[in-house]
């Protein structure tokens, strides 16, 4: 074997017998070099030894190495032989493994290539009546698209006819119905338009209102400022009253001294005409005064009244409400405007409704005019009390 070859470099495990007899017949000599040669070429085991001169140059103890020696040889033996035992039962198992399988899947493959050819059985004859059956199903479908096709042709003639009799049946009534659409789209188109004008209407009456609403605003704060001068002018004549009372008793102590002293000088005399005549003259103007007095507290009253005339009719007009009542008037006509049915009932509401406008504009116009009378009355009768002061 080729292992044995790795092994000839290695030295024996027994001493030779040239070598024992050595040992024996000489304890304690020491062999010579010529001696391992020839104990070396005596050796009919091992021809050429390299140990030899190895052997040749230890001391007197070398049986004591080569035992140290052998006992490691037998320790690696022992285990190579245990690892090959190991390696056998091994592998004794695996192939004893690799067997079972093997008889197992040869089974399975048994059981398989029955099971195919089972299969293949009935594929076979489940093809055959596939044909079978899809040959009987092609008849089949054949005979109900005949029968469809016919039941078609059927019902597109009755369909045929029937449209026929309906379209001229219904033909004028269409035409009629085109015409009504025709003429209520005109209506309608003329609604709107009507309404758009209603719009505008309501839209210039409401800067009506805002404009105559600022128009009473100045009045109100003219009419303030004129009861203000008023009562301005009340306070200068009760003050020109306490004056000319003041003057008249001053008057009458006058007359007095002058009673007095008219017997003594005609210069005094002349002094007392004056004094009258001063006095003649303010009680010409306490009465000027007091008439002027009459005359604002006229002014004054007919002011409060033409308030509570404008305010009264303020409260009748309800601009709000008119401007509410418009605005939900205007959404009434385009709601009824969508209604074909009801459209000329909406045409004669829409102008009994602008008739009403009408007149409440009217009425707002009149208003206005008072108002605007009353405004130059009460500044002329300002201006003659600026004057008259």
């Amino acid at each position: 074997m080729p292992r044995n070859d790795d092994f000839g470099d290695l030295p024996s495990l027994m001493p030779d017998s040239d070598e024992i007899k050595a040992t024996t017949k000489h304890p304690k000599a020491v062999p010579s070099a010529s001696q391992g040669a020839a104990v070396a070429a005596a050796s009919p085991r091992q021809p050429t030894r390299h140990v030899a001169a190895s052997r040749a140059a230890q001391p007197s103890n070398t049986p004591q190495v080569v035992g140290k020696t052998s006992g490691t040889l037998w320790t690696l033996v022992l285990l190579m032989l245990v690892t090959v035992v190991g390696g056998g039962f091994w592998a004794y198992n695996k192939l004893t493994d690799v067997d079972l399988l093997l008889t197992v899947s040869r089974g399975e493959l048994d059981h398989a290539r029955k099971r195919i050819g089972e299969l293949e059985a009935l594929v076979v004859a489940t093809d055959v009546n596939s044909n079978k059956s899809g040959t009987v199903v092609q008849t089949q479908v054949k005979l109900i698209d005949d029968r469809a096709k016919e039941r078609n042709k059927f019902l597109d003639t009755e369909i045929d006819k029937l449209w026929g009799v309906a379209y001229r049946t219904n033909r004028p009534a269409i035409e009629e119905n085109q015409k009504a659409t025709d003429n209520n789209t005109a209506t309608v188109k003329q609604h709107k338009e009507q309404i758009q004008s209603q719009g505008q209407l309501f839209e210039q009456q409401q800067t009506a209102l805002q404009a105559q609403q600022t128009q009473v605003d100045k009045v109100t704060n003219a009419s303030q400022l004129a009861v203000q001068q008023v009562e301005d002018q009340l306070h200068k004549l009760v003050l020109l009253q306490d004056k000319l009372a003041q003057v008249l008793t001053t008057v009458t102590t006058h007359e007095k001294a002058l009673s007095d002293q008219n017997k003594t000088s005609l210069g005094h005399a002349q002094l007392a005409q004056q004094q009258a005549q001063d006095v003649a003259a303010l009680e010409t103007t306490i009465q000027q005064q007091q008439q002027t007095l009459a005359d604002l507290e006229s002014t004054v009253q007919q002011q409060e009244q033409a308030l509570v005339e404008m305010t009264v009719l303020l409260e009748s007009a309800g601009s709000a409400d008119q401007a509410d009542a418009l605005s939900s008037r205007v959404n009434r006509l385009e709601s009824n405007a969508r209604l074909v049915t009801a459209l000329e009932q909406n045409a004669s509401q829409m102008d009994e409704r602008v008739f009403m406008v009408e007149q409440s504009l009217d009425s707002v116009d009149s208003f206005r005019r008072d108002t605007n009378r009353s405004l130059d009355q009460v500044r002329a009768q300002i201006r003659n009390l600026a004057y008259g002061e």
